[in-house]
Parts: structure tokens; C-alpha cells; sequence
């Protein structure tokens, strides 16, 4: 149901820019918008409160290419989308059924850096 949902949203996101067919543009926008919620354009922030989230999803980001056992950063923002103000996407490079001790405390560590950077 999620995929056929990200197709569509993908699809109609191509047609209001005029696009004769469906890009993996179109694709990861939809996708982003089902995963990450909608981005809030009308959310007006302070620079000062930009630039500590951008110091917030940094320390996020940082961690998890730094830490051994971390899935890989897929993608990082301040853009404010559902109720986040920012968000660090970070996608496994295979299905995950189990997570190891090791995976779990980065996965920690990765959640923390963002407060200690921020």
C-alpha cells in the first residue's frame, strides 16, 4: 500500500510540473514526503534557530558516519517536515530483520549526537 502510495504522489508530483513521465526525482520526493511528512514551507525560523538545528542534524550525521555499526546517511535537512524542525535519514544497505548489541548502541550513539551537538 505504501509503495502503490509513493507511486502516485510520485506521479501527480509529475504532472503538476508538467513532466511527460514519472523520474526517480519524482520518486524520492514522494518518498520523502510519505517517510518524513510534508515539508511545513510556512514554518518561519530565526536564523539563530536554523542554524542550531543545522548544528542538531550535523551531530546526527557526524555519529553515524563515524560509528562502527551505523547504517549509512541517506539524507540530512533542516528543512522543517511533520513535526521536526530537521531530520537525518539513515537507510540499512539490506533488510533488516535483527539488530546486534553493536548496532543497537550506534544506533543510540547516533540519537545522542544530536543533542551533544546542539
Amino acid at each position: 500500500a505504501d509503495l502503490a502510495n509513493i507511486v502516485n504522489m510520485a506521479a501527480v508530483q509529475a504532472s503538476v510540473e508538467n513532466c511527460s513521465m514519472v523520474t526517480q526525482a519524482h520518486l524520492e520526493w514522494a518518498k520523502d514526503k510519505v517517510i518524513m511528512g510534508p515539508e511545513r514551507k510556512s514554518a518561519v525560523m530565526r536564523p539563530e534557530d536554523l542554524k542550531c538545528t543545522a548544528y542538531h542534524e550535523t551531530g546526527h550525521a557526524l555519529v553515524a558516519l563515524m560509528t562502527p555499526g551505523s547504517y549509512p546517511v541517506h539524507k540530512a535537512t533542516i528543512m522543517p517536515r511533520g513535526q521536526a524542525l530537521g531530520m537525518v535519514s539513515q537507510l540499512p544497505e539490506h533488510d533488516v530483520v535483527s539488530m546486534s548489541k553493536k548496532q543497537l548502541l550506534a544506533k543510540l550513539d547516533v540519537l545522542m549526537g544530536g543533542r551533544v551537538a546542539g
